[in-house]
C-alpha cells in the first residue's frame, strides 16, 4: 500500500491559514486583565489599579478585574470570557493568589501564553514560591529578590513611583 504524499501547496495553504488564524485571535486580545487574590488587592492593589486607571483615562489601554462582575452575574463564565480578551495579564503574587489562581484563572492563563496571544506581567506583593506560577523573573514588573512591603507601598513615594512608572512602561510597550 502506498501512501499518498499531501502536496505542497496545501501544507502551505494549511500554514499559512494557522498563521491568520493565530493572528485573528490575538486582535481580539485588546485589554489588560488583573489577576489578584481577593486578599491581596488592598496591598498592592491601590497602586496597580491607579495605574491601570489612568492608561485607561488616556486610552492607551482598556482593564479588567473582578469587581466589574455583577453579583446577578456568573462570575466564572465573565472571568473566563475576560481572560479571552487579554493581551496583558499583570498577576499579584502572593501565597493567597497560588491558591487563588490553580482554583479560578491558572489553566486559561496558560494556554494564552503558550499560543503566544497574551503575556504576563508579574509583582511579587508576599513572600511566595511564585515558580508555581510558571512565570520568569524578566516577566517580574519589580526585582524580585524580596515581596513588598506594606512600608514600601505606604512609606515610600520612591517605592510607588518605582512601580508605577514599570508598569506603565512594560503594559504600554506590550499593548502596541
Amino acid at each position: 500500500m502506498m501512501l499518498k504524499k499531501m502536496p505542497v501547496k496545501k501544507k502551505k495553504d494549511e500554514d499559512t491559514r494557522k498563521a491568520e488564524e493565530l493572528e485573528s485571535r490575538k486582535k481580539k486580545r485588546t485589554e489588560v486583565f488583573l489577576s489578584y487574590a481577593c486578599s491581596d488587592i488592598s496591598f498592592a492593589g491601590e497602586i496597580v489599579r491607579e495605574c491601570l486607571d489612568v492608561l485607561s483615562a488616556a486610552n492607551i489601554i482598556s482593564y479588567w478585574d473582578d469587581p466589574q462582575i455583577r453579583m446577578e452575574e456568573a462570575w466564572n463564565d465573565k472571568l473566563q470570557e475576560a481572560l479571552s480578551r487579554a493581551k496583558v495579564i499583570v498577576m499579584l503574587a502572593s501565597n493567597d493568589y497560588i491558591k487563588y489562581a490553580y482554583k479560578n484563572e491558572l489553566t486559561a492563563i496558560s494556554q494564552a501564553v503558550e499560543e503566544e496571544e497574551a503575556i504576563i506581567l508579574w509583582l511579587l506583593i508576599r513572600d511566595c514560591e511564585y515558580s508555581l506560577l510558571d512565570v520568569c523573573d524578566d516577566q517580574s514588573i519589580m526585582p524580585c529578590e524580596r515581596a513588598l512591603e506594606d512600608k514600601d507601598l505606604y512609606g515610600s513615594i520612591d517605592k510607588r513611583r518605582t512601580i508605577y512608572k514599570r508598569l506603565t512602561k512594560c503594559v504600554k510597550k506590550h499593548m502596541d
